[in-house]
């Protein structure tokens, strides 16, 4: 879900093929593989890679398939579409996937705590030390299309003891309990690599701030409402368990605690010329900061945005050596000549700090429209970085929509990563509609 006031203006171009083969040399090393091939379309997408495990990956992801009254839109309408949260694992690295939703989606028997809520969105995926897989998402009841108000939401997180495969436990973290002009926003995850004690933050719209909550995996979850400036929060947690959150106040924000303290050290740490407008392009997506904490070293922290200080858009990092307390400068990441966009980074760190940053990426195509995922890596602590072309063939998110019915690929994709392989994720129209793929790119 998103407030109205951060969708972005775009152009509007003309219906034209959702795929275009991008020229010779330019064929991606790595398998693309689609996960969405029984349930989709599907799109805004989240991967995590079990620590205990690297053969076991778990996707989460908005799924459209769902048939009945749509009642899923926002403000404005009633809504063009049904939405739920997809659950996507593997057992076997990535080669082969098994599709399904959480439960509790409408029809779904027997009854879950989600059960009653018709629409389910912001999926993320991630998880702990002890192999156990989780899923937080937000769930809602519709918007009046008398009013713009949402009524009954929750803010909600999940526990699978078998990757993905079952999901006993559901947890709500705050519930809205009935029509309200307010929406909790945009929740993130992360888990303690030493405790497996997981943070979620969000956007509580109707506190003006983020709300954390701490939860033992998934469960007795306690919350609390800190100001923490901006909005859209991301969140990372080093072994030295200091939870690191990033947020987009017009700059780069980071504040910093101690799980379960008082947040402090909050600041703009880098200057950000947002990305807005990109050319030939009629989707919906937004500027998120993709975050990042080394899991060996309490000491290196990474902050991921696209930004349009050189030209229509590049993917910069910031890396912290010393878990927060000063950030280096803005290191550009794409390693394209200007004047092609790059946008929509994910950023995850591997156990040997590896440092990966997935984005979608214009470079290969001369009318600067089809997205091609691309992965860099970096494996000196964020000083340069080695891009590679991972999709095959480019999509412009043709067929791509969100559940109120307008233009949507996603406002935000993932990478997850082993000391060998970066697994990114992103939205692909090339099939005519949003589907989810993946790969394994070998490091």
């Amino acid at each position: 879900m998103r407030r109205p006031a951060l969708v972005l203006a775009l152009a509007v171009l003309s219906i034209a093929p959702a795929f275009a083969a991008l020229g010779p040399g330019t064929s991606a090393t790595p398998v693309n593989v689609r996960v969405t091939n029984v349930l989709g379309p599907a799109n805004e997408v989240s991967i995590a890679v079990n620590p205990l495990d690297a053969s076991q990956l778990l996707i989460g992801a908005k799924d459209y398939s769902l048939t009945g009254v749509a009642t899923c839109g926002e403000p404005g309408g009633t809504g063009a579409h049904n939405v739920w949260a997809g659950v996507y694992s593997s057992a076997d690295g990535g080669a082969t996937w098994r599709e399904s939703r959480m439960p509790g989606f409408p029809g779904d028997i027997p009854p879950t705590a989600l059960t009653g809520y018709p629409c389910s969105s912001d999926p993320v995926v991630a998880f702990d030390n002890l192999g156990h897989a989780h899923y937080t998402g937000l769930a809602y009841n519709g918007y009046d299309p008398l009013t713009p108000q949402v009524s009954f939401s929750t803010v909600w997180v999940a526990t699978s003891l078998d990757g993905g495969v079952t999901w006993p436990v559901i947890t709500h973290l705050q519930d809205l309990p009935g029509p309200t002009g307010f929406f909790n926003d945009k929740q993130w995850f992360a888990f303690d690599p030493v405790t497996g004690t997981g943070t979620v933050v969000w956007d509580l719209l109707s506190y003006g701030g983020v709300a954390v909550a701490n939860c033992p995996l998934g469960i007795a979850c306690a919350t609390t409402q800190v100001r923490i400036a901006g909005g859209l929060p991301t969140v990372a947690i080093g072994p030295d368990s200091v939870v690191h959150v990033a947020t987009n106040n017009g700059a780069v924000y980071h504040a910093s605690a101690a799980r379960g303290a008082p947040f402090v050290n909050g600041r703009n740490v880098a200057s950000w010329q947002q990305v807005c407008c990109l050319p030939n392009t009629n989707y919906r997506w937004i500027n998120e900061p993709a975050i990042g904490a080394d899991p060996g070293s309490g000491q290196n922290v990474y902050i991921a945005f696209s930004d349009s200080r050189r030209d229509e858009g590049d993917i910069y990092v910031i890396s912290s050596h010393d878990g927060g307390a000063t950030w280096g400068g803005a290191v550009r990441v794409n390693d394209d000549a200007a004047g092609k966009a790059q946008f929509m980074p994910a950023l995850s760190v591997a156990p040997n700090g590896r440092v990966d940053v997935s984005f979608l990426d214009r470079r290969d195509d001369p009318g600067n429209r089809f997205n091609v995922e691309y992965v860099a890596s970096s494996y000196d602590g964020g000083a340069t970085w080695l891009n590679t072309r991972v999709a095959d063939v480019g999509s412009d998110g043709t067929g791509c929509f969100h559940q109120a019915g307008f233009k949507f690929i996603g406002d935000y994709q993932g990478v997850a990563s082993t000391d060998s392989a970066a697994h990114p994720v992103w939205p692909d129209s090339r099939n005519g509609r949003c589907d989810v793929y993946t790969a394994s790119v070998p490091r």
